[in-house]
């Protein structure tokens, strides 16, 4: 199985702008639960619309952020998955598959 570091990962959701198929972890501290692989097909990367591209998502996201999700402090990504169309926050350092490539 080809391998991908988790740099080349987030440089190429966040800049390339095409669809992804991602497996992730899940975890959940508050409850002690997790451990099951999520996957995930023709995700995308989700932004704020005041720096979005000109088409915005067919999600309305704007109306439920309450506060600062703070990403970057946090290590976590949104990502919209139109199949279901609805946004899925994913912890960056969870991701186990990116495109067919084991994460490293």
């Amino acid at each position: 199985m080809q391998t991908i570091s988790l740099a080349e990962v987030l440089h190429e959701i966040r800049k390339s702008g095409k669809p992804f198929d991602i497996e992730v972890c899940e975890c959940d501290t508050t409850r002690g639960t997790g451990g099951a692989l999520k996957t995930y097909t023709q995700a995308l990367y989700l932004v704020h619309k005041d720096k979005a591209a000109k088409k915005p998502l067919p999600v309305e996201t704007e109306s439920t952020i309450k506060r600062n999700p703070n990403h970057y402090a946090n290590s976590t990504l949104n990502i919209f998955l139109p199949l279901e169309k609805k946004v899925k926050k994913v912890h960056v350092r969870l991701i186990t598959l990116f495109n067919g490539k084991q994460v490293l």
